[in-house]
């Protein structure tokens, strides 16, 4: 069984922007879609990063025309230990990122990379740790999401040399994004001995980039009982490429629509599956500046312990993030 496509772990207070990396991920089932919400926050400071002066590649990356390989070092696995963080510096690079593709041991289960601020933490890089040795109020920002991919021909294996995203022609993600990448690796329980994961980003030169893709995410930030509802005001003109989520508890409905338009509406029991439920548009959807996005989950009599959209767009040349209906 594969997990979330997005490990997430909600705030409050004060942190409410901060998404934690903590032992709470490490306390979940081995089964898809079970992890909990963490909130995105806005890309500032990571930006600032990647305008920083140009940074040459760590001694486990290779820069190729087209490609940016990261090998990490040998992941050995401790006993009761599931969730497993890597910070890795990376590059600063006049390109663009248009796909990416994993290679993993059946046995890992799932894979993510954020973006993260050096400022937000003190652990230590190129290192494999316990993601509960970051501690709270890790501040990360979206990368990158799932778009043009059929999930449904991985066989339940997404991270085996799976193409991860696809764009259209021209387009790209941002590269490198943040400074530092945080890869989150899940393991199966019982995983024993050492494992290899490598990651090739393709890359093309940034003046060959006619437009950039990012995410605009929309979540809940506190736990809520029955129905819940968000409406987003968009601040710009974009183009939606794709879109999928997440409802906890897999009960009920979830759907995400703009204007007067439906995105896309699921029956939140389908979460449940070994392949998440993803939308893509061979025609983005075109939402002008100024329209409501609303994100709707309803669990019944349930409290709702997860409500959370990501649409993959154009042209947004770095995350847009409305939690609770304020953007971020």
């Amino acid at each position: 069984m594969l997990l979330s496509l997005i490990l997430f772990t909600a705030c409050s207070g004060e942190q409410s922007e901060n998404t934690t990396v903590s032992a709470d991920v490490q306390s979940q089932a081995p089964t898809p879609k079970s992890a909990p919400a963490k909130p995105a926050v806005n890309a500032s400071s990571a930006q600032a990063q990647s305008n920083a002066a140009p940074k040459e590649p760590a001694k486990n990356i290779q820069v190729t025309d087209q490609a940016v390989q990261i090998q990490l070092p040998a992941l050995k696995t401790e006993s009761g230990v599931g969730t497993y963080c890597y910070l890795q510096e990376m590059p600063s690079l006049d390109v663009g990122m248009t796909g990416l593709k994993f290679a993993a041991g059946e046995s890992v289960e799932f894979i993510s990379i954020r973006g993260l601020d050096p400022a937000m933490t003190k652990a230590e890089t190129g290192t494999w740790s316990s993601c509960g040795s970051f501690g709270p109020g890790v501040a990360t920002v979206p990368l990158y999401e799932v778009v043009g991919v059929d999930l449904a021909s991985s066989d339940g294996n997404l991270f085996s040399g799976f193409n991860w995203f696809s764009l259209p022609d021209k387009t790209a993600f941002a590269f490198p994004g943040a400074s530092l990448w945080l890869f989150e690796v899940q393991i199966q329980d019982g995983t024993k001995g050492d494992l290899e994961i490598s990651t090739s980003v393709a890359t093309a030169p940034k003046d060959s980039v006619g437009q950039w893709a990012s995410v605009f995410e929309i979540s809940m930030e506190a736990m809520v009982v029955a129905d819940f509802e968000s409406k987003c005001t968009v601040p710009q003109d974009i183009n939606i490429l794709s879109a999928f989520g997440h409802s906890e508890p897999t009960q009920g409905t979830w759907g995400i629509q703009c204007g007067e338009e439906k995105i896309f509406a699921v029956d939140a029991k389908e979460f449940d599956g070994d392949i998440p439920p993803l939308k893509t548009f061979k025609t983005p959807k075109s939402v002008e500046a100024g329209t409501d996005c609303t994100l709707k989950c309803s669990w019944g009599d349930a409290p709702g312990q997860m409500c959370e959209a990501f649409m993959v767009a154009t042209s947004l040349e770095k995350p847009l993030v409305c939690i609770d209906g304020e953007i971020r």
